[in-house]
C-alpha cells in the first residue's frame, strides 16, 4: 500500500513540470550554441583551406616565374646573344634575333612584355608592349646586378600610371658583358583570377593580397567591393580590428574583425611563403549567421513543444498512476539498470565490435570496439539507423552492400557477410571486416532486435598478404635462380626441384619428384650424394665443394652448396642443395692456364711499353721488347725512377700524373720519354691503380709509341689551319651540303654573299634563298652529280640575298662520300659574277650600238662618196645646160627641154644634199642660236608644209640654253619631221613642238649606253599619227628604209639622224601603233662665247679682171670653171693637180688674187695647197669647192666662220657670185 510520501502531490507535479521545462529550454540553448559553434568551425575550416590553397598556389607561381626568368637568363645561347647585342648593337640581324627569343618567352605565359636592358636602364631589345623604365625599374636592375639571383619584384604602376604590373628580374652575364632580363607580368592574366576565384557561390566572400608599406597595409589586388583600388587603398596598422592589418603584423589563423568597408567578417590570415605578401580570406559575419536563422526557429519550436508535452505528461501521470505503480516501475528500472550493467560489462570484454539494434534497425547498444571501428560514440549513434552508422561497400566494385541486420530482420536467421567488404568509418577510414548478424527473440519468440558482431580483418589481411608475398618471392626467386636448387628428404628422395633443374637435366621434375638420386645419376655418384646428405644432416654444417657429375649430356662440373633444413623442433627434416654449373668456368680456367704462357710471351715481346711501378715512380717490372726499344735491358730499368726517362720539362707533368692516379685510380695521357741515345719519343698511356691483394698500391701501365701519329697530327693541324685561312680569305664561296641540300659547312665569303650570319645560314636549304625555278635548276644539277658521280662546273644560278637583292653566281658541284664510299652530300665553289655579268650585258649593248653606228657609218661613207661624184657630174650637166640655155631665144623649142634638165639637176642636187647630211659630210656653217627664235620663224613654213587640217602648236621653254648649229640644218630637221608627221596622219591631226633644258646623268646612261652625260637642249616633235611598232622603230633611221612605198625615198629620218649626230647630239623615238610618235632630239648646250651671225656681203657684178688659179682634179669641171671665169674678164690659171698648181704659181711672175680649189684631191687637199701657196703669196685669197667637205676640212667638215666655200653642183651665177665675194 502506498504511503503518503509516495503520492504525487500537485506541488510535486508542478515542480516536476518546471524542472522538465527548464531542462528543455537549457537543452535547446545548448543545441543552438553547439550548432552555431559547428557552423562557425565549419566556415573557418573552409576559409583556412581556401587560404592555405591560395597561399601555396601563389608561392608556387612566384617560384615558377622566377625559375622561368632564371632559365632564360642562364641559357648559354641567350647569354651569348645578349653579349653580342651589348658589344655590337648595330650588327645585322642581332637585335631581330633577340626580339624573336624574347617574344617566344613572352608568349609562353602571355606576359605584358619581355625586355633586355643594360644595367643603366638602356633597352637593348623588347617584345610585347613598349617597356617603361622608371625609378622602380632602375632599382630592380641595380638589385639584380648586385645580387646576381633572380627575384620577383613588388607590384607597381610603370611610370606611375596604367594597370599594376610586377617584374621577374634576372641578371644575364657572359664574360665581362652584363645585361638584365625583365619579364613584365600582367597579374590579370593569372594571379588576379587565382586570388579572386572562390570554390562556392558567395555574396560576400573575397580574398585579399596585402603587404606592409611603412606604417600602413597596402592592398595589392583589386578588392571585390572597391574596384580600381589596387595599390591605392591603404589602411593604418593602428586599426587593430582590420584583418589585413593583423595579417601583416604577424597574426595567423582565424580572426573576427571589421574589414575595409566597416563590415564584421570572419577571416583566415596567413603569409605567402617566400614572399612579403599575406593572404586574407574572409566572409561577412551576416552571411554565416543567415544560415542559422531557420535552425534557431526549429529549435525554439521544438523546445516549446517539449515543454507542452511535459506538462501533459505530468498531468497524466498525476491522474492515472498511483504509488504502487510507481514502486513497480522503480523496481523494474533497477532490474533493467542491473541487466544493462551486466550487458555493458560483457560487451566491453568482447574483442570484436558488437552493435545491437531494435526491430526497426536502429542502434541500441554499441561496445567500445564498435565505437573505435565506426568512429561513432554510443551516445551519438543511439537511435540512429544502422545504415547511417555502419556503412559498408564491396571492396572491389565499391557498390553499397546490404546491411546484415536488414537480412536478419527479413529472414529471421543468422547471416554473414561475403568476402571483400569494407566498413566506411566516420573519419574516412576504410576497414576490411568480417561480420555476422543474429536475431534477438523475446520470451515469446518474437523478433525484437538484431545483434551484429564485426571483426576487424586489417591485421589478419596484412599477415596473409605478407605470407603470400613471402611465398611469391620464394617462388619467383627459385624460378629465376640460375643455379639448380634441389631439396631431398632424409631418405634421399627428391621433394623439390626448380626450373633450372629441368633445364640442366633435360628432364621433367614431375617424373622425378619422390625419386632418389639413384634414378638420376650413376650408382657411384648417387651413393656418394646420399652418404654426404646423411653426414650433412647429422653435423648441421654447410658444405661447399666442386664435383664432377655424369648425366645424359655428359660430365659436367658443379659448385655445390648443401645444408640441412630443420623443423621447429630443431631436428633435420630435409637437405637442400644449390648446384651452380661451373663447367664453362673450369674449361676457361684450363684455357687460361694453357694460354697463360702464350700471353706471357706476347707481353714480353709486345712493342707496347707494359710495366708496373709504385706511387713513387719506381719501375717494378717492364717487358723486354719495350725496354729494348728505348735502348735498355729490362733488368737495367727495374728499380729505376721513371722520371729519369723524361725530359726535364716533362717531370712536373709526371708528378701531376701520380697525384691523379692515386686519387682517381686511373689516368691517361701522353708523356715524352727519351731513349738511351737521347732521342725524344711520345708515348700514349692508360694506366690503372691496383690496391687490392697487394701490400702497397701498384700502378699497372701500358703505353704505346705514338710519335709518328702526333707528328702527323701536328702536320695535319698545320695543314688544316692553312686551308682554313685559305677558305676564310678566299673571294670564292666554299660550301658543303647534305643530300637534301641543307648547308652543313661554308666559309665566311658565302655569308657575305647571301647576307646571312653563320648561325642563320647553317642548315638552310637552297630553296630558302632562290626562286622556285632557280631551286629546280639546282636540284637537277645536284641530282645529275648524284647519279653520275661526276663533278660539274660553270653552273649559272641566281640567288636572293637576305635584303632581297639578287646576285648572279657561277658554281661548281661535286659529290662527297662517307667511309663506306656511299654518297654523303655535295661540295663546291661559288663565284659572284654579278658585276661580270652586268659588264657583259653592258658590253653587248655597246657592241650593238657600235654595230649600228658602224653600219650607218658604212652606209654614210658610201652615200658620201656617191654624192661627191654625183655632184661633180651634176655640176657639169647644170653648167652646160645653163650655157646652152643662154644661147637660145625665149621662143626656142629647145629652151623648155633645157629648163626641165635644170629642174631635174636641182632635184638631184637636193637628193645628194640629203645623202651628205646623213653621211655627216654636208658642208655646214654653225651659228650660236636661240632655238626658240629659230623655231618661231619656221612656224609659218611648217604650217604650209603640213596642211591646214593639221593643227600646229609650238611650246617654247623659258630660259632655254643656246646651241651651236647651222640654221639650215634646223630647217632640214623640222621639214623632214613635219613631212613624216603629215604622211602618218590620214585625216585631221595635231603636231606639237616643244623645247626644254635637260641634264643627262649616269642613270640615263645606264639605260641609253650611247649617251654622254651633260647639259642638253631638248627639241620634242610629237604627232597624233598612226605610230610605229617595235620592228619599225628599230629601222626608222636606216637610209632608204620607208613605209611609204614608191612615194618615199627613205632618207628623211636618216638625214635627221645624220644632222643630229654631226652636231654631237642624241635622238630617241617613242611610238606605239595607234598612239602617235614623239621624237626627242638632244643638242649639246653651247657654253662658249656667242658668235654673231655673219653679215651678208653685197653681191658684186659678175665681171672681173683679177687673176684666178683653179685647182681641180675633175677635168670637165676644171674646163667649165676656166671657161666661165675667162668669159667674164678674169685671167685664169688652171691646174689638174695640187703639184701642178704649185709649179704654175712658182713660175707665174704676176700677182695671183684668188685660189679656187677643190677640197679633196690626190696627194694634197685644198687646205694644204692653200697653206703652201701662202708661204710665198701671203695676200692670196681662197674659195673652196666640193661635192662634200669631210674631215679633211677643219673640225671634220665644219667650215670656220669667214672661210669661203662653194657647194657642188653650182651654177654659173653661183660661181661668179662666190668669186666676187671671195675677192671683195
Amino acid at each position: 500500500m502506498a504511503t503518503a510520501g509516495d503520492r504525487l502531490t500537485p506541488t510535486r507535479a508542478r515542480v516536476l513540470f518546471a524542472v522538465v521545462a527548464i531542462l528543455a529550454v537549457a537543452g535547446g540553448a545548448l543545441v543552438l550554441r553547439q550548432t552555431r559553434g559547428s557552423v562557425w568551425r565549419e566556415k573557418y575550416g573552409d576559409l583556412a583551406s581556401i587560404g592555405r590553397i591560395k597561399a601555396e598556389a601563389i608561392a608556387a607561381w612566384r617560384a615558377e616565374r622566377c625559375n622561368h626568368a632564371a632559365e632564360l637568363a642562364e641559357s648559354p645561347f641567350f647569354r651569348r646573344a645578349a653579349a653580342g647585342l651589348l658589344t655590337a648593337p648595330a650588327a645585322p640581324g642581332m637585335r631581330e634575333e633577340m626580339v624573336v627569343r624574347l617574344d617566344v618567352a613572352r608568349r609562353l605565359y602571355s606576359d605584358a612584355s619581355v625586355f633586355l636592358t643594360a644595367p643603366e636602364g638602356r633597352v637593348l631589345a623588347s617584345a610585347g608592349a613598349t617597356p617603361v623604365v622608371d625609378a622602380a625599374t632602375l632599382a630592380e636592375l641595380r638589385r639584380a646586378v648586385a645580387d646576381g639571383r633572380p627575384f620577383l619584384g613588388d607590384f607597381f604602376r610603370p611610370g606611375g600610371a596604367g594597370p599594376p604590373v610586377l617584374d621577374a628580374v634576372a641578371a644575364v652575364a657572359d664574360g665581362n658583358a652584363r645585361a638584365v632580363l625583365v619579364v613584365r607580368i600582367d597579374p590579370t592574366r593569372y594571379l588576379d583570377p587565382l586570388i579572386q576565384r572562390w570554390p562556392v557561390s558567395s555574396a560576400s566572400a573575397e580574398t585579399l593580397l596585402v603587404q606592409r608599406r611603412g606604417g600602413d597595409v597596402l592592398f595589392l589586388n583589386e578588392p571585390r567591393f572597391r574596384p580600381g583600388a589596387a595599390l591605392t587603398l591603404r589602411q593604418p596598422l593602428s586599426r587593430t580590428t582590420l584583418p589585413a592589418a593583423q595579417a601583416v603584423l604577424g597574426r595567423t589563423g582565424p580572426f573576427e574583425g571589421i574589414d575595409y568597408r566597416g563590415v564584421a567578417v570572419l577571416a583566415d590570415l596567413r603569409p605567402v611563403p617566400g614572399s612579403p605578401w599575406f593572404i586574407v580570406a574572409k566572409v561577412d559575419r551576416a552571411e554565416i549567421l543567415a544560415g542559422l536563422r531557420q535552425e534557431t526557429v526549429a529549435v525554439v519550436a521544438a523546445v516549446l513543444g517539449l515543454v507542452l508535452l511535459s506538462g501533459l505528461g505530468v498531468g497524466y501521470v498525476y491522474k492515472a498512476r498511483g504509488k504502487r505503480v510507481l514502486q513497480r516501475l522503480l523496481a523494474a528500472e533497477r532490474q533493467t539498470l542491473e541487466a544493462h550493467e551486466r550487458l555493458a560489462a560483457t560487451l566491453r570484454g568482447i574483442g570484436d565490435a558488437v552493435i545491437a539494434t531494435d526491430a526497426d534497425g536502429r542502434v541500441q547498444v554499441m561496445n567500445q570496439v564498435a565505437e573505435t571501428l565506426t568512429g561513432w560514440s554510443e551516445a551519438e549513434a543511439l537511435g540512429k539507423p544502422l545504415d547511417e552508422v555502419f556503412r559498408i561497400v564491396n571492396e572491389r566494385t565499391r557498390a553499397v552492400v546490404e546491411s546484415p541486420v536488414a537480412r536478419v530482420l527479413r529472414e529471421n536467421r543468422v547471416v554473414g557477410l561475403a568476402n571483400h567488404t569494407l566498413l566506411l568509418a566516420r573519419d574516412g577510414r576504410e576497414v576490411p571486416i568480417a561480420d555476422s548478424g543474429a536475431p534477438i527473440l523475446d520470451s515469446a519468440g518474437r523478433l525484437v532486435g538484431v545483434v551484429l558482431v564485426v571483426r576487424d580483418q586489417t591485421e589478419e589481411r596484412r599477415a596473409n598478404r605478407a605470407l603470400e608475398a613471402s611465398e611469391q618471392r620464394f617462388t619467383l626467386f627459385m624460378r629465376h635462380l640460375p643455379a639448380v636448387a634441389v631439396i631431398r628428404d632424409t631418405q634421399g628422395r627428391y621433394v623439390y626441384m626448380n626450373d633450372a633443374w629441368e633445364s640442366a637435366m633435360g628432364l621433367r621434375r614431375e617424373d622425378y619428384l619422390g625419386k632418389s638420386p639413384f634414378d638420376c645419376f650413376p650408382r657411384a655418384d648417387a651413393e656418394r650424394l646420399v652418404a654426404d646428405d646423411r653426414l650433412l644432416a647429422e653435423s648441421g654444417r654447410t658444405v661447399a665443394m666442386e664435383v664432377e657429375l655424369h648425366h645424359a649430356s655428359g660430365p659436367r662440373w658443379w659448385l655445390v652448396n648443401r645444408f640441412a633444413l630443420r623443423g621447429t623442433d630443431g631436428r633435420p627434416t630435409h637437405v637442400a642443395a644449390l648446384y651452380v654449373d661451373i663447367t664453362e668456368r673450369k674449361r676457361a680456367e684450363k684455357a687460361v692456364k694453357e694460354t697463360e704462357e702464350l700471353y706471357r710471351d706476347l707481353v714480353e715481346n709486345a712493342s707496347d711499353f707494359i710495366c708496373t711501378h709504385d706511387l713513387r715512380g719506381v719501375l717494378l717490372s717492364v717487358n723486354g721488347a719495350a725496354a729494348r726499344s728505348v735502348g735498355f735491358a729490362p733488368e737495367d730499368l727495374v728499380g729505376r725512377d721513371l722520371r729519369d726517362l723524361l725530359l726535364p720539362d716533362e717531370r712536373h707533368a709526371f708528378d701531376a700524373y701520380v697525384e691523379a692516379i692515386a686519387r682517381d685510380g686511373v689516368a691517361a695521357g701522353v708523356l715524352k720519354l727519351t731513349t738511351r741515345a737521347g732521342v725524344a719519343r711520345f708515348w700514349e698511356y692508360r694506366n690503372t691503380l691496383r690496391v687490392e691483394g697487394v701490400a702497397e698500391p701498384v700502378v699497372r701501365g701500358m703505353a704505346r709509341d705514338v710519335t709518328e701519329q702526333i707528328l702527323a697530327k701536328r702536320e695535319l693541324k698545320a695543314s688544316q689551319e692553312k686551308y682554313r685561312a685559305i677558305l676564310a680569305n678566299m673571294e670564292e664561296s666554299y660550301y658543303e651540303a647534305d643530300l637534301a641540300g641543307n648547308l652543313t659547312f661554308f666559309n665566311d665569303s658565302l655569308c657575305r654573299l647571301l647576307g646571312y650570319s653563320r648561325e642563320q645560314l647553317l642548315g638552310m636549304n637552297d630553296r630558302q634563298f632562290m626562286d622556285p625555278d632557280q631551286a629546280d635548276k639546282v636540284y637537277r644539277a645536284f641530282n645529275t652529280v648524284y647519279r653520275t658521280g661526276e663533278a660539274t662546273r660553270g653552273l649559272d644560278w641566281e640567288v636572293i640575298r637576305r635584303d632581297g637583292s639578287r646576285r648572279f653566281i657561277e658554281a661548281s658541284v661535286s659529290l662527297t662520300r662517307d667511309g663506306s664510299d656511299r654518297p654523303a652530300g655535295f661540295r663546291g665553289l661559288i663565284r659572284d659574277v654579278t658585276d661580270h655579268k652586268r659588264a657583259e650585258e653592258e658590253r653587248a649593248k655597246l657592241e650593238e650600238h657600235l654595230r649600228q653606228a658602224q653600219k650607218l657609218e658604212s652606209i654614210g661613207r658610201l652615200a658620201g662618196g656617191v654624192a661627191h661624184d654625183f655632184n661633180n657630174m651634176l655640176n657639169i650637166i647644170t653648167i652646160y645646160a645653163e650655157l646652152a640655155l643662154g644661147k637660145l631665144g625665149k621662143g626656142d623649142p629647145l629652151r623648155r627641154d633645157l629648163e626641165e634638165i635644170l629642174k631635174a639637176a636641182g632635184r638631184s642636187a637636193d637628193l645628194t644634199r640629203q645623202l651628205l647630211a646623213f653621211a655627216r659630210k654636208q658642208q655646214v656653217t654653225p651659228r650660236v642660236l636661240d632655238l626658240n627664235a629659230t623655231l618661231a620663224e619656221m612656224g609659218k613654213m611648217l604650217i604650209r608644209l603640213i596642211g591646214e587640217d593639221i593643227s600646229f602648236t609650238f611650246k617654247p621653254s623659258e630660259g632655254l640654253w643656246p646651241v651651236k648649229i647651222d640654221p639650215v640644218q634646223v630647217d632640214q630637221i623640222l621639214a623632214n619631221l613635219a613631212v613624216n608627221a603629215r604622211d602618218a596622219m590620214d585625216g585631221p591631226g595635231r603636231v606639237v613642238v616643244e623645247t626644254g633644258n635637260a641634264t643627262l646623268d649616269e642613270g640615263y646612261r645606264d639605260t641609253h649606253g650611247f649617251a654622254q652625260g651633260g647639259d642638253y637642249v631638248v627639241l620634242a616633235f610629237s604627232d597624233t599619227g598612226r605610230g610605229m611598232d617595235a620592228e619599225t622603230r628599230a629601222q626608222a633611221f636606216e637610209p632608204f628604209f620607208t613605209t611609204k612605198g614608191q612615194l618615199g625615198t627613205g632618207l628623211g629620218l636618216a638625214t635627221v639622224y645624220g644632222i643630229v649626230k654631226q652636231n654631237g647630239g642624241l635622238i630617241n623615238v617613242y611610238s606605239e601603233p595607234g598612239r602617235g610618235t614623239t621624237f626627242k632630239i638632244y643638242l649639246p648646250r653651247w657654253t662658249g662665247e656667242g658668235q654673231p651671225a655673219p653679215t651678208a656681203r653685197e653681191a658684186l657684178g659678175p665681171r672681173g679682171s683679177e687673176t684666178v688659179l683653179i685647182a681641180e682634179d675633175e677635168e670637165a669641171i676644171l674646163r667649165l670653171a676656166e671657161r666661165i671665169l675667162a668669159s667674164h674678164g678674169y685671167r685664169v690659171l688652171t691646174a689638174a693637180a695640187p703639184g701642178d698648181a704649185l709649179r704654175l704659181a712658182e713660175r707665174y711672175g704676176e700677182p695671183i688674187h684668188l685660189l679656187l680649189t677643190d677640197v679633196v684631191m690626190p696627194v694634197m687637199n685644198g687646205r694644204e695647197l692653200c697653206e703652201r701657196l701662202r708661204t710665198s703669196r701671203a695676200a692670196l685669197r681662197v674659195l673652196y669647192m666640193s661635192g662634200y667637205t669631210a674631215d679633211v676640212i677643219a673640225n671634220r667638215g665644219i667650215v670656220e666662220d669667214g672661210v669661203a666655200f662653194l657647194q657642188k653642183p653650182f651654177t654659173i651665177t653661183g660661181l661668179l657670185a662666190a668669186v666676187r665675194r671671195a675677192l671683195a
